[in-house]
């Protein structure tokens, strides 16, 4: 019986597309099913699709028109029929013994996902590519029989580095719905809330490539990004939490996420975009009931509009060029709370 299957979404990518191909089709575990989605592309993608599936009857190819690939990445769940799935992106590759560890320790411990490590291979120069490799450097290993909410929110969101049991997302009703372009956020936090076991291994299985035109280096790179693609995920969180009854479960982890949404979208929007970022803000914001949050100050200012533009402002001996921040009043206090940073600053001074 086939137990993994192994998505592929599949746009444009005839560069790198046979490498990860054989990656998976070479694979140490040999009885998987191989789904791959051509997202409508209109390079030589779909003949080395059609090249692969002729010669290995365990690729099936699904062909759609151009939606994106958080939506051809639902195509592609949609057709599994094995109690585990995994993804592999298009233009990366995978180490030989992959899947058949991951599967031998899912079963082994009876866990609800298996998760492994990249290797960060960069085709260019840049000095946040440091931040990408951060990201990934969790001190997480081995077995977990009761996950922390703290453990669930530190792991890496990225769809490609884990093994998922396929009962949970179908159960709990996980699907990529916004077509955003950071949707993993969105499909792991719809997976995390019903997981209560894992395995961290401590094996570097994934090449990651980090390509100037990648979803997340663009946002590093382009001389124009596509703004608040992670800002407009936040009424889908929400909502999925809120109609599952277990949002004041995680309120307080996810809106600390929501934060950072806010930090990354407005930090990395062109200078152009950024009066229409902090519309975005607030139009999510006032759409969004947050429950126990919804009278946050930080979701009141942003309702209420409440930017203020300032050049500079001294901290503890330390000058930080801002852009903007929010005020608000509170009997005899001014409270000021610094916004669009990648860092957080709170601080209260007297009136």
């Amino acid at each position: 019986m086939t137990e993994v299957s192994i998505i592929i979404s599949v746009y444009n990518v005839e560069k790198y597309l046979k490498k990860c191909l054989d990656s998976v089709v070479n694979q140490t575990l040999r009885d998987i099913k191989i789904i791959c989605v051509n997202d409508g592309s209109t390079d030589g993608s779909a003949d080395i699709l059609n090249e692969y599936a002729s010669k290995d009857p365990r690729i099936k190819i699904i062909n759609q028109k151009n939606k994106g690939a958080s939506f051809a990445c639902q195509a592609g769940i949609d057709s599994v029929e094995t109690p585990y799935l995994g993804f592999v992106d298009a233009d990366d590759w995978v180490e030989p013994e992959t899947f058949e560890t991951a599967l031998k320790t899912m079963k082994k411990y009876d866990v609800d996902f298996v998760c492994w490590l990249p290797n960060i291979i960069a085709e260019y120069e840049h000095p946040e590519i440091q931040e990408v490799k951060d990201y990934f450097n969790i001190d997480f290993k081995g077995y977990y029989d009761d996950l922390s909410v703290e453990m669930k929110f530190r792991t890496p969101v990225t769809t490609w580095s884990k093994l998922y049991k396929t009962e949970i997302i179908k159960k709990h009703g996980n699907r990529y719905e916004s077509g955003s372009r950071h949707e993993d956020d969105v499909f792991w936090f719809k997976y995390l809330p019903w997981v209560k076991t894992g395995f961290f291994l401590d094996k570097r299985f994934y090449n990651y490539v980090q390509r100037e035109n990648s979803i997340m280096c663009e946002r590093r790179t382009a001389k124009k990004p596509k703004i608040c693609q992670s800002i407009i995920n936040i009424p889908i969180i929400v909502n999925y939490y809120q109609k599952h009854g277990i949002y004041e479960d995680y309120a307080q982890r996810l809106f600390d996420y929501f934060i950072n949404y806010i930090n990354i979208d407005y930090y990395n929007a062109h200078e152009d975009d950024k009066k229409k970022v902090l519309k975005i803000i607030h139009e999510v914001f006032s759409k969004t009931n947050f429950g126990s949050f919804d009278n946050h100050y930080y979701v009141k200012a942003i309702r209420d509009k409440k930017f203020y533009k300032i050049e500079s402002l001294h901290i503890e001996n330390k000058y930080l060029d801002l852009k903007f921040l929010k005020i608000w009043k509170e009997k005899k206090r001014l409270h000021v709370n610094l916004l669009f940073l990648r860092m957080s600053y709170n601080f209260t001074c007297k009136k």
